[in-house]
């Protein structure tokens, strides 16, 4: 065998192996990469699901109403609070049959802009108020869990509840 043929099958040699190895590491970088891909597509899945399940239990909790009711007294003061998500939030002194009784306090929240004139026309005065109780909302939708959705002057003594006909 010739000396000159023989270095050139030394360097093939060589850059055969680097190019095994180099293959080698391809196939393990593409695979690394394809479970990472694999990886960040699952996480991303989970963060949506996550995200519609919550949105489906904020949705539920507003609209829905975990129990209705009406309480009669004085609405004591309604106010506008709120760093950034204002609310209508307000007090009632509950009429109570017994008049050496302590107070009972009322605290609601209002949604409804009508709703809140008809309150102001009535401070001061015996009122009913009708609300819808939901449990489980955030503080921006209002401080209470009980959202008033209407008002009515209440009965004087000896009248029948108009509203009860």
């Amino acid at each position: 065998m010739p000396d000159f043929i023989t270095p050139a099958r030394r360097v093939a040699t060589v850059v055969r192996y680097h190019a095994r190895m180099k293959q080698t590491m391809d196939n393990a970088t593409f695979t690394l990469r394809r479970w990472a891909l694999k990886l960040v597509r699952s996480l991303l899945w989970l963060s949506v699901a996550a995200l519609v399940l919550v949105v489906a239990y904020f949705f539920a909790a507003y609209h829905f109403a975990y129990s209705r009711g009406e309480s009669v007294g004085y609405v004591q003061k309604i106010s506008h609070k709120g760093w950034i998500c204002k609310t209508w939030e307000g007090e009632q002194v509950r009429a109570l049959a017994a008049v050496p009784a302590m107070p009972e306090k009322f605290a609601f929240t209002v949604r409804d802009a009508a709703v809140v004139d008809q309150i102001n026309t009535h401070i001061g005065q015996k009122v009913v108020l009708e609300y819808a109780q939901h449990k489980g909302l955030p503080a921006c939708f209002g401080d209470t869990e009980h959202f008033v959705t209407a008002v009515r002057p209440a009965p004087t003594t000896g009248e029948p509840d108009q509203a009860a006909k």
